[in-house]
């Protein structure tokens, strides 16, 4: 096996704000747009290192960004990088809060449902919406779905010289990709703002002993921008 294949440099990216996480409401499925604060904070982020790093890894190719198909994670990724080709991954959408979204938790206060998802530690089925253990499924299953090693038969090259893995998500998608393949992480452990970035590598090792392939993540680095 090459050793091209066996490590791929990754960007993780948190669409900015909108009008709702302004007001701390639960966006979750809503589809709604970046706000016009976020969209300055965008463009400052923009000019991360990070960001700016990973668009050159492509060398004058094109710049592929998976993203969440949700406007605010779409829209993040063309103002982040405006000559890449966005390809939208729908499993990468936030949780689906069900009858929760567009409240705020003071607004729920007295729901009883609300309380019995909060007492569960956020694990219950939202009413009308998804459980965080179906939610991280379909994240981790869309995320295995790319293409996130070179083949086995690409010519070889150093690992730093393949193009970053881009995907511009949600905190919640962050976060369960995080306690998946960030070995000693738990789900709420992963604070990461709107623009925030997390870089990070991702490893594969196993393979070669005729067994499933372990991945993980290693050398995290967390960014508020």
């Amino acid at each position: 096996m090459n050793a091209a294949c066996n490590c791929r440099r990754i960007l993780l990216i948190r669409h900015g704000e909108t009008a709702a996480n302004e007001e701390r409401r639960y966006c979750g499925s809503w589809d709604i747009p970046l706000s016009e604060q976020g969209r300055r904070h965008v463009l400052r982020t923009a000019a991360h290192n990070a960001v700016r790093s990973a668009a050159a890894s492509f060398r004058g190719g094109t710049v592929i960004v998976y993203a969440s198909p949700l406007m605010r994670a779409v829209e993040t990724a063309s103002l982040l990088f405006p000559q890449a080709r966005v390809v939208p991954v729908p499993g990468f959408a936030e949780m689906d809060f069900g009858a929760f979204e567009q409240h705020t938790a003071a607004e729920l206060a007295a729901d009883a449902r609300y309380r019995a998802w909060v007492d569960s530690g956020c694990t219950r089925v939202c009413p009308g919406g998804e459980s965080k253990s179906a939610f991280q499924k379909r994240v981790c299953a869309a995320f295995r779905s790319l293409p996130l090693f070179a083949e086995d038969d690409a010519p070889t090259a150093a690992a730093e010289e393949l193009p970053y893995l881009i995907i511009t998500a949600h905190g919640g998608t962050i976060m369960a990709l995080c306690e998946q393949f960030l070995r000693g992480t738990a789900y709420f452990d992963v604070k990461i703002p709107n623009c925030g970035i997390a870089e990070t590598v991702l490893r594969r090792r196993g393979a070669e002993q005729g067994g499933a392939a372990d991945m993980f993540f290693s050398d995290m680095r967390l960014y508020g921008v």
